[in-house]
């Protein structure tokens, strides 16, 4: 008797609205700003992008973020990236998909397909348009978020972390005491960590990753690294990388944790207990 094993892989698609023409403007919807504003102060945004001239759509939440306000980049603008698996046909695929929102609402869309193993490039799309368009992204902060900047102490963090509550984190790097003064806002969530003994002086180390497209070098992360040590003292390395995680460039700083607007590195609980 032969056996058979049929795999079955759910695609969660959002679902356009039968007549997006008869619907009211969103109050919920934010713009550049008040976007930022929410990424610097712990909250995570629902984003909702629309492919033109296509039935496609794509919604997530932005988990990691990078924020730039440098002269030389232009206008200021925020950029974040999400990944999926997709099945088509018969292979499974894999779709990165890249965004930048800069001060004007001008939104810059890149929609990469590839292999999700080697991440060669199967094809890639590109589109621009403005969020007060009515067929652009949406962005709205993520509802039922509640988060509360802990102290500048090492104890709440911890405390929340190893009892599983969410803490997301911001990293402004013109704050640091060394490094270059850029100002560049990064943040994410804290989804993985290592905790050291006491009798180490490092007591915490974490990373976020985003993956992205690393110009000429093909597809590759940008991943942010942070050790907490005793003193309340952050060491922070910010690095863009291959997706063989061999460093392109690499930049490291020393900064302070929370203590208000010349913190540079703040942690948020989000919906913590009231410890």
């Amino acid at each position: 008797m032969f056996r058979i094993a049929v795999i079955i892989i759910l695609l969660a698609y959002p679902v356009l609205p039968l007549n997006l023409d008869s619907q009211p403007p969103d109050p919920e919807r934010v713009d550049f700003k008040i976007a930022v504003k929410a990424l610097k102060s712990g909250h995570s945004l629902f984003f909702f992008t629309f492919a033109p001239l296509t039935d496609r759509a794509f919604g997530g939440n932005v988990d990691n973020f990078k924020y730039y306000d440098e002269p030389k980049n232009g206008l200021p603008y925020f950029e974040f990236s999400k990944t999926r698996l997709i099945l088509n046909e018969s292979d499974i695929q894999m779709q990165l998909l890249e965004e930048k929102v800069d001060i004007n609402g001008n939104v810059s869309v890149r929609l990469t397909t590839m292999t999700p193993a080697e991440f060669k490039v199967i094809r890639r799309e590109e589109w621009t348009c403005n969020l007060r368009a009515k067929y652009c992204t949406d962005l709205r902060i993520t509802v039922g978020e509640n988060p509360v900047l802990l102290k500048a102490d090492t104890v709440p963090i911890r405390k929340n972390l190893t009892a599983g509550i969410r803490v997301r984190f911001t990293v402004n790097f013109s704050l640091c005491h060394t490094g270059l003064r850029l100002n560049v806002v990064s943040g994410g969530y804290l989804s993985d960590f290592k905790e050291y003994d006491a009798e180490y002086d490092e007591l915490t180390q974490f990373s976020t990753t985003r993956m992205v497209t690393n110009g000429g070098s093909g597809i590759g992360y940008d991943v942010d690294t942070v050790k907490m040590y005793t003193n309340g003292t952050l060491a922070v390395n910010t690095a863009k990388m291959t997706s063989n995680f061999k460093p392109l460039n690499s930049e490291d700083y020393i900064c302070d944790m929370n203590g208000g607007d010349k913190a540079a590195v703040s942690f948020f609980a989000i919906n913590s207990p009231n410890w």
